[in-house]
């Protein structure tokens, strides 16, 4: 926990290649209070860890590219655990303390630090309508309403639920 409603996130992808495990470490920072809004917009059940409310491959917060380690025996395993979690504690955990603070997480998201443009479309502003933004919030929400405007797919009237549930958290302005 990074705060009181602030958890810092590491989720291991894995995968095989050529005979060997291949880790790719994924840095998150989970924002209670944006995910239970988002929830609460959506009519969903609000889910305590998932997902992260941005997030980034480590290997890219390392130097901006994809980098994976890769375990190919049972001895390989405590050396390649133990230089993951020096890189976590050097490097991630730096990512999750610099979006603590709400002005941050607004720039991680219009950075494009979520899983998908949609993840982004609904946190962006509830974020933002907790930073004290409340026009701009609206504004998001009729930016991505304009682009969705004659689409009919799942994403696209997920978003529009969401634009109907959505709550500003600050005062209106």
């Amino acid at each position: 926990m990074l705060a009181d409603d602030v958890l810092g996130w590491v989720g291991l992808n894995r995968g095989h290649s050529a005979g060997a495990v291949e880790i790719n470490p994924v840095m998150g920072v989970r924002h209670q209070v944006v995910e239970q809004r988002v929830a609460e917009a959506l009519g969903e059940k609000f889910h305590q860890y998932i997902p992260p409310t941005v997030s980034s491959p480590l290997g890219y917060l390392m130097g901006g590219r994809y980098k994976a380690w890769f375990v190919a025996a049972v001895d390989d395993a405590q050396s390649v655990a133990a230089e993951i979690a020096g890189v976590v504690e050097q490097v991630g955990l730096p990512f999750m303390r610099s979006n603590m603070g709400l002005n941050r997480l607004v720039e991680s998201i219009q950075g494009g630090l979520t899983a998908s443009r949609e993840q982004g479309a609904t946190r962006l502003p509830v974020a933002l309508s907790a930073a004290g933004e409340c026009a701009g919030a609206r504004q998001v929400i009729e930016t991505e309403l304009d682009r969705l405007a004659g689409r009919d797919d799942p994403a696209a009237n997920r978003f529009r639920q969401f634009a109907q549930g959505f709550r500003p958290l600050g005062p209106a302005d």
